[in-house]
């Protein structure tokens, strides 16, 4: 029987924190790094200004920034996390795919070094709220979005998307942007995967 597994990007799949805090401090909006830091933090723990409910005015600003933070992104080195990627790859009757907040041009370019199929790949400039972004793979998939399990290293996803899913389905990556501890402010601990080869665990 197949099992549906939807994956954050950044945090998850991508060792980016580093990468996106300079190129946050690169956009020049903030006095130093430990601040863009702070920022790059806040971002990932509270509900975005691009979800289904968020006004045009914020969208439009949203896409304005992250279409700027795209271009120092991109010139940043970005590693991944490869053990992550290679516990995946163990995995058997399973559909994957991706849903981030981040900019396309820089998920597409690093997804070329990852071995794994996912039916879709869906970025920033796909659709703003990653609640559209779920219920359109599900549909595809024929699965109703209580049926899929959903991993995450930021608490700003669990609380998009914990009223559309089942909330014992998503799941917590402690290697990404937020960690252990922060990640437990949402989620119970037993949800929250500790090591890449945890992920063996889900569903069994």
């Amino acid at each position: 029987m197949n099992r549906y597994y939807i994956f954050d990007w950044d945090g998850v799949f991508a060792d980016s924190f580093e990468a996106s805090v300079r190129a946050k401090f690169a956009m020049g909006n903030d006095t130093d790094l430990e601040e863009a830091r702070e920022g790059t933090i806040r971002y990932a723990s509270q509900l975005h200004n691009h979800t289904r409910n968020s006004s045009q005015e914020d969208i439009e600003r949203s896409d304005r920034w992250t279409e700027q933070y795209a271009e120092f992104l991109m010139k940043e080195h970005i590693p991944l996390f490869t053990g992550f990627i290679q516990e995946v790859q163990k995995i058997e009757n399973v559909r994957f795919a991706i849903v981030s907040s981040g900019p396309g041009i820089v998920l597409r370019k690093l997804l070329r070094d990852v071995p794994l199929d996912f039916t879709h790949v869906l970025a920033y400039e796909d659709h703003h709220s990653k609640e559209e972004k779920v219920e359109h793979i599900c549909t595809d998939w024929g699965v109703d979005s209580t049926d899929v399990y959903y991993f995450t290293d930021a608490k700003t996803d669990v609380l998009e998307l914990r009223d559309i899913m089942d909330s014992t389905k998503i799941i917590g990556c402690s290697w990404g942007y937020l960690g252990f501890d922060l990640l437990k402010e949402v989620l119970p601990e037993d949800q929250i995967l500790k090591t890449f080869a945890d992920i063996h665990n889900i569903g069994s």
